[in-house]
């Protein structure tokens, strides 16, 4: 499965304060949305590694602020952590 596809949304939506979400770390922002959605196997991919916190920090592959995931080292930790998750190597297939 391409990684696209795997992809569940945005962590703004409208029915939130903006600024308050702006105030907010960027690891903050992303924690808040996993446990809205009660997600429990997951991954981030950001290029902004400020402000997470600990317990979710294991979860975040950093990304190239430039390259993003075209990055070698990027794509190598990109498929080191779906394994981890236990999905099938060429599941983070960047493709789609």
């Amino acid at each position: 499965m391409a990684l696209r596809a795997r992809v569940v949304g945005a962590t703004f939506h409208g029915e939130m304060d903006a600024h308050l979400f702006a105030a907010m770390p960027r690891g903050m922002q992303i924690r808040a949305d996993v446990q809205r959605r009660r997600r429990h196997g997951w991954l981030s991919l950001d290029d902004d590694g400020e402000g997470w916190p600990a317990m979710a920090r294991e979860h975040l592959v950093l990304t190239d602020p430039v390259l993003g995931i075209s990055e070698p080292s990027v794509n190598i930790a990109i498929q080191a952590k779906l394994a981890a998750l236990g999905i099938p190597s060429g599941a983070g297939d960047r493709s789609a």
